[in-house]
């Protein structure tokens, strides 16, 4: 009997490290009996969603730029490749990933992908790791800030995580495990499917939580990049984008940052607003979720909470000192990267900071 694992997502519960651990793994996963596909050159299987799905909002970015009629042809070359991969292969296990099936929210869409896999499998588990909306929120919100000087404040936030799992457990079996940051999903899902994997290739992880202090820079540059007067930052400015790419992606050690924290009455809103929904889960598929005990507790804060959540203090934990310190931290060292160039000497680099002085060696 030929089994298919179709894991559904979220996103932000470590879909990404999970599509890259199998993916770099793929002949000791058909040495365990276990195909995982590769029809679209990719560790994911984002491409398969547009086989039934052809509206471009329910996609990935990559085809916000395509017509219907152009993803509509996409989807059924893509169908036509995984069914061919289904023909030839004999293995007895087979797992496809992508959390954007998770945006799949109508009956007739979620029956098709049914009837599809059940024309070749005999027995069909979708799998799908869900993260408490405190966690999932901050995730979020740091993702957005990234391109945006803005995002939807928490009294607006909800997740739509029980009404697909209500559809989606009407024509699949689901699994619902609890993410958190101290859980391994790679290692859950393993367990799951009783894979042995010891030796196996590990990729390094790119998704790196940012700081409070380096969001909030971003969401600085992000309003002199969006600000209707001329200024230094604009798109087309590579000195911009090297900014940018300084902070998010190879910044100066800064051991004074902190690890973004919501607010204590948002946290209390979010809760209030989702706590229906996750004694669901938890009554529904036995997953439980680790709730602090303050979020749980009832906020005269969270009960009159509303207005205009659009600023990074009104949501963050925010120490405007290590905010400025780390301001004066990272444009110091950006500066002198432009004066002295990527191999200048910047070797010795010392700077009177409205707090403390810190000396910096070798950053360069």
């Amino acid at each position: 009997m030929a089994k298919l694992t179709l894991h559904i997502g979220l996103g932000k519960t470590g879909t990404t490290s999970i599509q890259d651990f199998f993916s770099a793994n793929r002949s000791e996963l058909l040495r365990q009996g276990v195909l995982y596909p590769n029809f679209s050159n990719s560790p994911n299987h984002h491409a398969l969603v547009t086989a039934f799905e052809h509206n471009p909002k329910a996609l990935p970015r990559a085809f916000h730029r395509y017509d219907q009629g152009t993803i509509q042809q996409l989807g059924n070359q893509i169908l036509q490749l995984l069914t061919d991969q289904i023909k030839k292969h004999r293995a007895d296990d087979w797992i496809l990933s992508t959390e954007y099936f998770i945006h799949i929210t109508n009956h007739e869409t979620v029956s098709s992908i049914h009837r599809y896999f059940s024309r070749f499998f005999d027995e069909i588990e979708v799998i799908c790791f869900v993260r408490e909306p405190v966690g999932y929120y901050a995730s979020l919100a740091q993702q957005h800030l990234q391109g945006n000087t803005s995002f939807p404040g928490p009294d607006s936030f909800k997740m739509n995580v029980r009404d697909v799992l209500e559809l989606w457990s009407k024509y699949f079996k689901v699994s619902v495990y609890a993410h958190t940051l101290e859980k391994d999903s790679v290692a859950t899902l393993s367990s799951h499917l009783r894979l042995d994997t010891r030796g196996w290739f590990r990729p390094a992880q790119n998704n790196v939580s940012l700081s409070t202090e380096q969001i909030y820079l971003l969401c600085d540059l992000q309003r002199h990049l969006n600000s209707p007067e001329d200024n230094l930052f604009t798109s087309q400015n590579d000195q911009y984008k090297t900014l940018v790419a300084t902070i998010l992606m190879n910044p100066p050690p800064a051991t004074f940052s902190h690890k973004p924290e919501i607010i204590k009455s948002v946290r209390t809103l979010i809760w209030s607003n989702h706590r229906a929904d996750f004694d669901w889960i938890n009554k529904t598929f036995g997953t439980t979720f680790d709730i602090p005990k303050q979020n749980l507790r009832p906020s005269t804060e969270a009960k009159t909470l509303s207005g205009d959540f659009k600023s990074f203090t009104s949501i963050f934990v925010t120490d405007l000192d290590s905010i400025a310190l780390y301001k004066a931290f990272i444009f110091d060292y950006f500066l002198s990267k432009m004066l002295n160039g990527p191999e200048g000497n910047t070797s010795q680099i010392r700077v009177q900071y409205p707090i403390e002085s810190i000396e910096r060696q070798n950053v360069a």
